[in-house]
């Protein structure tokens, strides 16, 4: 057995075996180093045989466990601290990922084979799906093109009670058209419409036929803030009864005192499903402003329909709230412009003042073949 003392010279840690109690010759400094006998006595460190005492750290021998364990407190703190950084890395990017996928939950597109609906607008199922075939082919419409697309529509549109529609809700036939979508729109005893049935808002006319290209050419002139939401769910629902299949295309011409406003592209498209959307998105953001002037409108119109070269079924339906700026311009230009009488113009009178308005609208759709209907807008309120 060996025991631990100083070198008396160096301060060095040594160590002699227990036969060799009283001196030991230091191995740092070479030096005898006398053990005094009390000392050897004392309680000390005991070492395997052939241990080395200069290998012994110091600290350990003098402080106990405690200096032992500073050191690798010491790591463990390092190892600690150094994983932090990580551990908080870990956390933010679970948190983003978790936010990220409760995003795609939300804006996830519905499965495919659903009806889809206009958007914000209370119908029956069984009366105005918008349910699209398998493929949905662009019928043949002679130089029209391809279709424009669309989406969502921006704003609501207001449900509200109407003669033609009922109480939001109400599963009745809408705008006149009482069948499913995808018969063909005939004209009956009444004349043509774009669908058959019933007596909306854009209505019957007189003649026969089978209404295949369709303008709606609409005031939203100032005058008409009061009323315009209704006339726009009016020609959406109109608009959404019409048959690709059966070749009707439309198009949306809008006049004030500026420039027309035109549904993009600007041209006659096919009635398919995204082209419904599209006008609804297209109405949705149209506000009412300035004052009446149609003839642009209907100049663009006419200009619209005559791209159709050898298509029969020609409409415009003109809705206005009141009499024009120059009455006699306006019968001069349709009679020019219609001279071989081959566009039927339904007009609408949807205001409370009838009079000298109710006469002009009259006899433009008489001279076309056409039909005049004049509605209060306390009918849809």
């Amino acid at each position: 057995m060996t025991i631990v003392c100083r070198c008396e010279h160096c301060d060095a840690l040594l160590s002699t075996s227990t036969n060799d109690r009283h001196r030991v010759q230091c191995s740092h400094c070479g030096r005898m180093t006398v053990i005094p006998e009390a000392l050897a006595s004392l309680p000390h460190p005991i070492l395997p045989d052939g241990g080395r005492a200069d290998r012994i750290d110091l600290r350990q021998c003098l402080d106990g466990d405690d200096a032992a364990a500073r050191p690798a407190d010491g790591r463990v703190t390092k190892a600690l601290a150094g994983s932090v950084p990580w551990v908080l890395s870990i956390f933010v990017h679970v948190a983003v990922g978790l936010v990220l996928a409760m995003v795609a939950l939300l804006v996830m597109p519905t499965a495919n084979g659903q009806s889809v609906p206009l958007p914000n607008i209370k119908m029956a199922a069984e009366i105005l799906p918008i349910i699209p075939s398998k493929d949905e082919p662009i019928p043949p419409v002679g130089p029209l093109g391809e279709p424009g697309t669309g989406g969502e529509p921006k704003r609501p549109l207001k449900p509200r009670k109407s003669p033609s529609v009922g109480e939001p809700g109400d599963a009745r036939p809408l705008i006149g058209l009482g069948l499913p979508i995808g018969n063909e729109a005939r004209f009956g005893p009444k004349g043509p419409s774009i669908g058959p049935g019933g007596d909306g808002l854009f209505h019957r006319s007189p003649s026969g036929g089978t209404m295949k290209d369709v303008v709606f050419v609409i005031d939203r002139s100032g005058s008409m803030a009061s009323t315009f939401d209704v006339v726009v769910d009016e020609m959406v629902m109109s608009i959404a009864r019409m048959d690709w299949q059966r070749g009707q295309c439309f198009h949306i011409v809008l006049f004030s005192e500026n420039e027309a406003v035109e549904l993009a592209p600007a041209r006659l498209v096919p009635a398919t499903r995204a082209n419904k959307l599209m006008a609804a998105d297209f109405l949705s953001d149209i506000t009412t402003t300035g004052q009446t002037d149609p003839l642009p409108a209907i100049s663009r119109a006419f200009e619209v329909l005559a791209a159709g070269k050898g298509r029969q079924g020609k409409l415009i339906f003109l809705l206005t709230d009141g009499v024009f700026p120059d009455n006699a311009k306006v019968l001069a230009a349709i009679d020019r412009l219609n001279a071989g009488k081959g566009v039927c113009i339904n007009t609408i009178l949807f205001g409370r003042r009838p009079g000298q308005a109710e006469a002009v609208l009259k006899r433009i759709a008489t001279g076309s073949g056409g039909s005049f209907k004049h509605v209060s807008p306390d009918e849809y309120h």
